[in-house]
């Protein structure tokens, strides 16, 4: 028999039928531990640099200054930071939170969180990419 499987039942020692002897006597299977090495950030710096960086696009440099152009400044400041710091910070760092705890892809992150979302963030990655 393979070493990575334990076997633990003798039926010859077996005298009582109690089902939690039972169970612990039914052969499973260690699989072996493998030590997944990962890069992390250098500092705490370049982190919060990137964060920054997927957040902010190109199009917020001419964009921003034009809708506060056209629509008035408090007009658009306003109602744009109230959605910005009720929604956008939140929904950032969980996302950065779900990132870092499986430290995967948002693919496979969401994948598996819902299998569902695996095909909605394919989808909003090809738009938006």
């Amino acid at each position: 028999m393979d070493a990575r499987y334990s076997l633990q039942y003798d039926p010859r020692q077996q005298k009582d039928s109690n089902w939690s002897t039972l169970a612990e006597k039914i052969p499973t299977y260690n699989p072996p531990e493998e030590k997944v090495t990962r890069q992390v950030w250098d500092s705490k710096l370049y982190f919060i640099l990137s964060c920054i960086g997927s957040c902010v696009g190109i199009g917020s440099f001419w964009r921003v200054p034009y809708l506060c152009l056209v629509y008035g400044r408090a007009a658009f400041l306003l109602p744009y930071l109230i959605i910005f710091l009720t929604s956008g910070i939140p929904l950032m760092l969980a996302e950065v939170a779900i990132g870092q705890f499986t430290q995967k892809g948002p693919v496979q992150a969401f994948g598996n969180i819902c299998p569902l979302m695996k095909e909605i963030i394919i989808m909003l990655e090809l738009a938006f990419t």
